[in-house]
């Protein structure tokens, strides 16, 4: 008995200081799943995410989507000064309506004063498509209403390009617009072929000034 007694301190001793070794060792195993899970989570949330905002992407692409992408997000642009307005001094506004002049300098948009038509129950949506990749492409569409007319400008919420203009009232619509012209400035835009552009657009009866995504 006084043997056992000498002994089992011992061997106590003995469970701990394995226990002790074992411990942090499965312990660290333990982390380190954790942390390669984590390295395999965050790359797969990196991955999915370069895939949505994909770069890289040409304009017949972002074109080709808009015109035939699926939808999965739609909002309504608002700011942090007066949610219930636009204004002007909005960037997407100005940017936006900035590209709209550009075209208008070189007889690819309706002749109108934008700003002085511009009212403040205009507004906007932002409206993004996934592709079947899963890359998106977001656009704002701006709807100004002028005297005689309600215009819809889409335009890449990104770079601000504007893709297509509709008009909402047939008497402003009948405004003539040279087809050639309009044509030719937005091939030149948009850096696309003349051939590319007649396929992706087309103008409205009568020419009035509707250009929009076939």
């Amino acid at each position: 008995m006084n043997r056992f007694r000498t002994v089992l301190p011992c061997l106590i001793a003995g469970l701990l200081l394995s226990m002790s070794i074992a411990i942090p060792i499965v312990l660290s195993n333990v982390q380190d799943e954790a942390l390669l899970s984590g390295v395999k989570t965050e790359a797969i949330s990196q991955d999915t995410q370069n895939n949505r905002k994909k770069t890289g992407i040409s304009i017949s692409e972002r074109l080709d989507l808009v015109r035939g992408g699926n939808v999965s997000r739609v909002s309504t642009y608002r700011t942090d000064k007066d949610p219930n307005n636009l204004s002007l001094k909005d960037e997407p506004v100005n940017q936006i309506l900035q590209e709209a002049e550009k075209l208008q300098e070189r007889g690819g948009f309706p002749v109108f004063d934008l700003r002085k038509g511009f009212q403040k129950n205009s507004n906007m949506s932002k409206v993004t498509f996934i592709s079947y990749e899963g890359w998106e492409v977001s656009i704002f569409i701006l709807t100004v209403f002028v005297s005689d007319a309600v215009y819809d400008i889409l335009a890449d919420a990104d770079t601000y390009t504007i893709y297509q203009y509709e008009v909402g009232l047939e008497k402003a619509a009948q405004m003539p617009m040279d087809k050639k012209t309009v044509s030719a400035v937005f091939s030149d835009y948009l850096s696309i072929s003349r051939e590319q552009f007649k396929t992706l657009y087309s103008f409205s009866t009568d020419d009035r000034i509707t250009l929009a995504l076939r």
